[in-house]
C-alpha cells in the first residue's frame, strides 16, 4: 500500500494506484490506512505493479527533461531585464 500526501502533486501520476491522504487529517489517515488494509490482495498487487511501471517511466530523467523543455520553450522577453535590478538601486534602499 502506498499512501501519498496530495500536496506533492503526484496524484496525477499515481492517483489510481496510491491512496491519497492529507497527513494533517488524523481521522482521514486512519480511514485510509484501514481502507488499504482491507483491499483484496489481488487489487494491491495490481495497484503496485501499475505504480512501479509509472515510477519507472516518470523517473528523474523524465522530470529533468520535462522541466528543461518547459524552461526552453519560454520566450526570454517574458523574463525581467537585468538592468531593472542593479546594485545601485539596492545601495540606495539601504
Amino acid at each position: 500500500m502506498k499512501v501519498l500526501n496530495p500536496e506533492f502533486n503526484l496524484e496525477s501520476f499515481l492517483q489510481y494506484e496510491a491512496l491519497l491522504i492529507n497527513p494533517y487529517d488524523v481521522e482521514g489517515v486512519a480511514e485510509t490506512i484501514f481502507k488499504g488494509l482491507m483491499l483484496p490482495p489481488g487489487e494491491c498487487k495490481k495497484r503496485m505493479r501499475k505504480m512501479r511501471r509509472n515510477v519507472q517511466h516518470y523517473d528523474v530523467f523524465w522530470w529533468v527533461r520535462s522541466f528543461l523543455q518547459s524552461a526552453i520553450s519560454k520566450n526570454l522577453e517574458d523574463f525581467p531585464v537585468i538592468e531593472e535590478f542593479t546594485t545601485s538601486e539596492i545601495a540606495d534602499d539601504e
